[in-house]
């Protein structure tokens, strides 16, 4: 009986030991990803660009950027907040609509959960045939960021990922 105890323990020490090492082999990973639409409304003949970025990396490149305490989601700055983000943002996130660089400003920030959602609008754009989109946001602070870029027209739709190392992208509408 002695012997069955002693196996018994030697087994779930192993298994322990075993699940361990697959678990500390297996460490959690955070993934480091963007979201930037941009999509041309008819309408109102402007061009809506909507940024979505985990809070957290936003306020660690904008500490970093500015050398200054970010805390978005408990702020009492926010005009602040928001022109800081304003100047990065226009800093890394360059927009050419038919060939010519286009100014935009942010028209507006909401913090849902763990994502601060941007909104930006060049205004006057008659007639959309190209856009190219340079997205270097956070870039500087994560090395394995990515960005998802959504490009929407009426007869356009494309989804492109944007890297460190491919950043630049050229959209031919339709």
């Amino acid at each position: 009986m002695n012997k069955i105890i002693q196996s018994n323990f030697q087994i779930s020490k192993f298994l322990f030991i075993l699940i361990l090492i697959l678990f500390s082999s297996f460490s959690l990973h955070k993934y480091y990803v963007g979201l930037t639409q941009i999509e041309y409304n008819t309408n109102n003949k402007s061009v809506e660009i909507t940024l979505k970025l985990f809070t957290d990396d936003l306020e660690l490149t904008l500490n970093k950027q500015y050398g200054t305490s970010f805390e978005l989601s408990t702020s009492s700055n926010i005009k602040a907040d928001n022109e800081a983000i304003n100047n990065y943002v226009n800093q890394k996130l360059q927009i050419k609509i038919n060939g010519k660089k286009v100014s935009y400003n942010m028209i507006g920030k909401e913090i849902e959960d763990d994502m601060t959602l941007l909104y930006f609008e060049i205004y006057n754009v008659r007639n959309l045939k190209s856009i190219e989109v340079i997205n270097k946001l956070l870039f500087e602070t994560f090395e394995e960021q990515h960005h998802i870029l959504k490009i929407k027209s009426s007869n356009t739709h494309k989804n492109i990922l944007l890297t460190k190392n491919k950043f630049k992208e050229f959209i031919k509408i339709e």
